[in-house]
């Protein structure tokens, strides 16, 4: 599929309500993935982890993770960020970054509702994490559905593509400089 621009993933990850869903490592070497707020400032997605959070103490022990914010309805916008995650302010620091917190639940609810949930769970001390995000970095990538019109040919990555003709045996050989997708 084709990718968006830096402006257009910057744009998509700007839009209130989306999810992200980070994936982290377990004690045994499994992926844990759990779906949760996000912002994205200064060239770091920020996210917000309770003290027993089970994936901050994934991080604690293995920092790798990957992220993936997308979209169900068109035009299927995807985001993926892989990388290492850093504990920016530990559990029991929250009100030296209760701003940047604000900022993330106001991405979801409305200013008066996000007040009413800070306040209502400020009992429960929170880290913030943060993973470096830059468009042009080999851990991001990125994609989206066609437009109308749009051809598909040639759109995805070279790894799906093997020449071959419909209705020919594989290993042929394209018709005429037919190809087709293969591997989706």
């Amino acid at each position: 599929m084709p990718r968006m621009n830096e402006e257009e993933v910057l744009g998509y990850l700007a839009e209130p309500g989306h999810l992200c869903r980070l994936a982290t490592i377990d004690e045994s070497g499994s992926p844990y993935v759990q779906p949760m707020w996000f912002t994205l400032n200064d060239g770091k997605l920020l996210v917000s982890p309770r003290e027993k959070s089970l994936w901050l103490a994934n991080l604690r022990m293995e920092p790798r993770v990957c992220v993936l914010i997308d979209e169900e309805t068109l035009p299927h916008r995807k985001v993926t960020i892989k990388g290492e995650a850093k504990i920016a302010f530990d559990v029991g620091r929250d009100d030296e970054w209760l701003d940047v917190y604000r900022g993330i639940v106001e991405r979801y609810w409305d200013p008066k509702s996000a007040a009413e949930y800070i306040d209502s769970t400020k009992q429960l001390s929170r880290a913030l994490v943060e993973v470096p995000f830059a468009y042009d970095s080999d851990g991001v990538t990125n994609w989206r559905s066609l437009n109308g019109g749009e051809d598909y040919s040639g759109i995805w990555a070279s790894r799906y593509w093997e020449p071959f003709t419909l209705g020919r045996e594989e290993g042929t050989g394209p018709l005429e400089g037919q190809d087709a997708p293969r591997g989706l």
